[in-house]
């Protein structure tokens, strides 16, 4: 053989003539074309040769969308913030055909969405009460990239990290009485708070 057909990714039957695909490793976007030759020979004496040459067009096919790694991916966040806050991670699929991608999740915890569907960002819900102290882990919530023919889709885990807590009131606001012409530093009530890092 010659041509372009130094990869072997073409091979052709010696009795009849059929050309077939000997290792599919082909990629329209980087090469739509290859250039062939095929040699005959008849026995005789002398021998006679014929040479002819030909071009194979790869047609290019619709590829699904590909995300980063295989997942499950971790995005993390940080307990009590503000409900629209991102979430850190990278879950921006490639299509390599150039395809504009949607992206939908599925979150059975009802924590966290996506914002705009054309950007892999989750964002917390409004409602949301993360707290490290309580949860640090939420499982199972599936993320999908779509081409507008072909998807694909990942798992996603939301770690809650530890932030500082504001301090806590040891008891609900309360009344002390105090009695009139009391003497000065007469001890009248306790008012307390604690840190809830200091509870657990």
């Amino acid at each position: 053989g010659c041509g372009d057909n130094d990869l072997g990714l073409f091979g052709v039957e010696a009795c009849s003539g059929q050309v077939y695909v000997k290792k599919s490793a082909f990629n329209a976007l980087v090469t739509d074309s290859y250039e062939l030759c095929v040699t005959v020979t008849v026995d005789g004496s002398p021998p006679m040769r014929a040479e002819t040459r030909f071009a194979i067009g790869i047609i290019n096919v619709n590829g699904p969308p590909a995300f980063p790694s295989a997942g499950p991916v971790t995005c993390s966040v940080a307990e009590n913030v503000a409900a629209g806050a991102t979430l850190a991670c990278d879950l921006e699929a490639s299509d390599e055909d150039g395809d504009a991608l949607t992206y939908s999740l599925v979150d059975p915890h009802g924590i966290v969405a996506i914002a705009d569907p054309t950007e892999a960002v989750l964002s917390v819900v409004d409602g949301t009460d993360l707290d490290y102290e309580v949860r640090t882990t939420y499982l199972g919530l599936y993320l999908t990239a779509f081409d507008g023919e072909l998807s694909a889709s990942i798992y996603v885990t939301v770690a809650v990290t530890d932030a500082q807590d504001p301090p806590v009131w040891s008891a609900a606001a309360v009344a002390f009485p105090v009695y009139e012409n009391s003497a000065v530093g007469l001890a009248i009530g306790d008012v307390g708070a604690y840190g809830r890092r200091s509870r657990r």
